[in-house]
């Protein structure tokens, strides 16, 4: 009796959009947005097997190996800088609204060649909320910046400033973080948040 079988010696794991709805991104897509990449065994560890919204997945039994969330961030910006998809705003509102194992989405940035990329995005979201004052909604911005404060208050009690301090490999994707204005990244986190539509 065969109890399972080999189909490959690298790991695969999907990542998307889709994929990030499932851990939490509060936003509507109009078809599903999931795509295989290799990985390693780290990464299949914190994966989660999940059934997608539609019928049109390619697995017989319609359940697909999901990256876990901080996998599946750092791939999405690496997406979005070799194809322009539009999402780093939406990267920016899980990072200021969710909280992530971050040693972990740091090492495995710098894996994929985009470390100084997802620092530089986390640093901007900091720079935003650390402000005291905003070009945009009053409440929005409040609840925005209180979420991401006490995100930022646990991450320091873990020492995150190391990790942040460390230059991080790869440039790719750093121009995306540079182009995120503090008016965007309010308004996708309260959007995230649910305290705007």
């Amino acid at each position: 009796m065969e109890l399972y079988k080999v189909k490959s010696n690298k790991a695969r794991i999907q990542v998307g959009l889709s994929v990030l709805m499932f851990h939490g991104l509060n936003w509507e897509l109009e078809e599903p947005d999931m795509v295989w990449v290799q990985s390693d065994l780290r990464a299949l560890v914190r994966s989660v097997q999940i059934k997608p919204g539609s019928s049109s997945s390619s697995e017989p039994s319609g359940l697909v190996l999901a990256s876990c969330l901080e996998d599946c961030v750092d791939y999405e910006l690496r997406r979005d800088a070799f194809e322009t998809r539009g999402t780093v705003e939406l990267l920016a509102a899980i990072l200021g609204s969710k909280r992530l194992d971050m040693p972990y989405l740091f090492e495995r940035a710098d894996r994929i060649r985009i470390g100084r990329a997802i620092r530089a995005l986390y640093r901007r979201v900091s720079e935003v909320f650390s402000s005291s004052e905003s070009q945009t909604e009053g409440r929005a911005f409040l609840i925005a910046r209180d979420t991401f404060l006490k995100l930022a208050r646990q991450y320091s009690s873990m020492g995150i400033e190391r990790i942040l301090s460390e230059r991080g490999k790869g440039a790719i994707g750093l121009d995306l973080v540079a182009g995120l204005t503090d008016t965007a990244i309010v308004s996708v986190t309260a959007k995230q948040l649910g305290v705007t539509g």
